[in-house]
């Protein structure tokens, strides 16, 4: 069962979180589609705010069970009553035994469960662009481009890899370090735009993601130990630990380390883009009374 939602806000980031709002759900929890970004009438008199759906899967309520039938046995004739008593008197010869039944197959629920997989999924594969996709990233690369001369990096790369369901523009060169910023908030603010730049005026939603250095992924990598090894933590101690604030891509990889460890778990409190991940315990170890003087 999908429950949606159409929201608007002043940009789609905005939307979203108002979806999200109406839904009652954590925006890592949400599925989206940009319906419209935010467009400015004649003379930018007046600006049409960003559509998008929000929706969530959610499980189908079970079915209550079907009475139980209950057969109605005709009721017989006193004729009948009769051929059958005597048929019943009648001696009936001995039934030969039964022959030995071979074993029943094994079912699925008598073999062993097998073990839990890891959470994570495999990366995407690429896949071969179409003529129209090329040139609608095209433009986007030659937008990204000139954010880097800007920048003072005129000598990059930018090399884009196609997904199924994502582009990822590649930046290689020199003196590529400025671009990133503090945790990666420079490079979130050209992605934005970028991804504003590749949807202006199309119909499907194209999703962008920028990389600089394999930046995305040895940040992966640092989150994930950082979320278990906080877990771990607060399953030990009991205490909570509030992370600093993230945006839905990292608060997912938070979300999914925490989920691997045993008796932890996590949550997220506050608005973007200050929304944080709380860490602590699901079952919290008791401790003893603070002793009197």
């Amino acid at each position: 069962m999908i429950k949606e939602v159409i929201a608007t806000g002043r940009d789609a980031d905005s939307a979203i979180n108002n979806g999200c709002l109406q839904l009652g759900i954590l925006r890592e929890d949400a599925q989206f589609e940009i319906l419209s970004l935010p467009k400015k009438s004649f003379l930018g008199l007046k600006t049409q705010p960003a559509r998008v759906r929000v929706f969530v899967e959610l499980p189908d309520p079970p079915k209550a069970p079907e009475p139980p039938k209950t057969e109605t046995k005709p009721q017989q004739k006193p004729r009948e009553k009769a051929a059958d008593a005597a048929a019943e008197a009648v001696p009936r010869p001995p039934k030969p035994s039964p022959a030995p039944r071979p074993p029943r197959p094994e079912k699925a629920a008598d073999r062993p469960a097998p073990a839990e997989k890891d959470l994570r999924t495999d990366p995407p594969a690429e896949i071969e662009p179409d003529e129209k996709l090329v040139a609608r990233v095209s433009r986007c690369s030659e937008y990204v481009r000139g954010i880097l001369e800007l920048l003072g990096v005129s000598d990059a790369t930018v090399t884009p890899k196609y997904y199924a369901e994502s582009v990822c523009l590649q930046l290689s060169g020199g003196g590529l370090g400025v671009i990133i910023g503090h945790r990666g908030e420079t490079l979130d603010s050209i992605q934005y735009l970028a991804s504003l730049v590749a949807n202006r005026g199309e119909d499907a939603y194209l999703r962008i993601n920028i990389d600089s250095g394999n930046y995305r992924q040895k940040r992966e990598k640092t989150l994930e130990a950082l979320a278990r090894k906080l877990a771990n933590l607060a399953v030990k101690t009991g205490k909570s630990t509030t992370l600093e604030p993230m945006n839905p891509y990292e608060r997912r990889i938070i979300h999914g380390a925490v989920s691997q460890v045993k008796g932890a778990t996590s949550s997220s409190i506050g608005l973007d883009p200050n929304r944080r991940v709380i860490i602590s315990a699901i079952n919290p170890p008791k401790r003893d009374g603070q002793r009197s003087g």
